[in-house]
This record gives C-alpha cells, structure tokens and sequence, in this order.
C-alpha cells in the first residue's frame, strides 16, 4: 500500500465531511481482486457511514480528499470446509402372532392355551450420513495507516469475513462484515483522539 498511497490520493474526488468538530479525518482505500487501488468508500457504504457513524461519532470524519490517516480495506480468498448431517427416519410395522395360556391356578384349565393373539409391532430405526461441503468466501483486512516523515506505516487493524449464516437463503449474521470493521477503525479513531501523524508511535 505504502508504495502507490500518495499518488492514489491525488486522484479522489472532492467529497469531504468537514467541520468544527472534526479531530480526525481519515480517506479510504481499497485492494481490489486484481490488485488494484481503488479510492473511497463504495456509494452505499459511503450512505450508511453518513447516516450511522457521522452521527455517532461527529469528530471523526471522512474525506475523498488527502489525508494523513487512511482505512486500507484489502481481502484474500478462503474456502470453508463443513459437514452436513443429514437424518432418515424410518417405521416399519411386522405382524405378531401368539397363544394365551391360563395363568390362574384355581381354574381347570389352569396352564392350558385358552386363545391366541395377533398384531402388529411398530419398529422406528434412524440413521445419520455425514456430507461433506465447502463454501468460498473472502478473508477481510482492514488497517488503520498513517503517514509518517518517512512513509506510511499501520497503527492498527481488524480482521473480518464474508462467510455468514442464511436461513431459508436470508443472512441471520454478519451481514455486513466491512461495516462491523470501519465501526470498530471510527471507534478507535474516536478513543484516540488523534490529530497528527506525530501523535502515534509507529
């Protein structure tokens, strides 16, 4: 990243949150698939950071602009490796078949076959197979930079994915993995109170 940063940020747009209460202000970068360096937040990430982390946190504030402290998002591919268990029940009913003897002692035909029965004996057997599967996903990055005299170097970072869980095809969890990661990058920002690079020991 620290390579292309500078001549990346030349060529953001105008967009800037700014006012008196800003005491950091932070652009973005992002790596995308191919290796290349992308500027600024996507359009609806920019629209959620606007109305959730603007508000939230007035003094940290973002810019299209250049700026000494930078949110470089980059991801690598990964592949999850699962086991589904899948159950099969089944009932079977088997026909019975069976004598009555007389079982009182004081009757004459005591230990004698006084009928017979017959029925049916419900069986219920289950049984487990284990498949195995695998689902791509992407491994998150996110790291907080800033630029020294001599170059920029990172200060902090989080980790995330892409991999959640669905229930009939919908997202239950982590839906929105990156916004989790920027939340806990303005969290820091705001904690810190940075306001020069010359605040932070690299």
């Amino acid at each position: 990243m620290r390579y292309a940063m500078s001549l990346v940020l030349l060529t953001v747009s105008a967009f800037a949150q700014s006012g008196p209460s800003c005491r950091v202000t932070f652009s973005v970068v992002r790596k995308d698939s191919a290796g290349d360096l992308l500027t600024g937040f996507r359009l609806e990430t920019r629209d959620w950071f606007q109305k959730k982390m603007a508000k939230k946190y007035p003094d940290v504030c973002y810019s299209e602009s250049e700026t000494g402290v930078v949110l470089f998002f980059s991801a690598s591919p990964a592949v999850f490796h699962g086991v589904h268990t899948y159950s099969n029940t089944q009932t079977t009913q088997s026909p019975v078949q069976g004598t009555v003897t007389d079982g009182n002692v004081s009757s004459t035909t005591y230990g004698q076959q006084v009928g017979t029965i017959e029925g049916t004996v419900q069986t219920t057997t289950t049984t487990e197979s284990h498949v195995p599967y695998e689902v791509d996903y992407d491994r998150l990055h996110l790291a907080i930079e800033y630029k020294f005299s001599d170059g920029w170097k990172p200060i902090e970072s989080f980790d995330g994915k892409t991999l959640h869980p669905t229930y009939y095809g919908i997202c239950t969890h982590n839906c929105h993995p990156n916004h989790s990661m920027i939340e806990s990058a303005i969290k820091y920002l705001h904690a810190s109170g940075l306001k020069t690079p010359q605040t932070i020991t690299p």
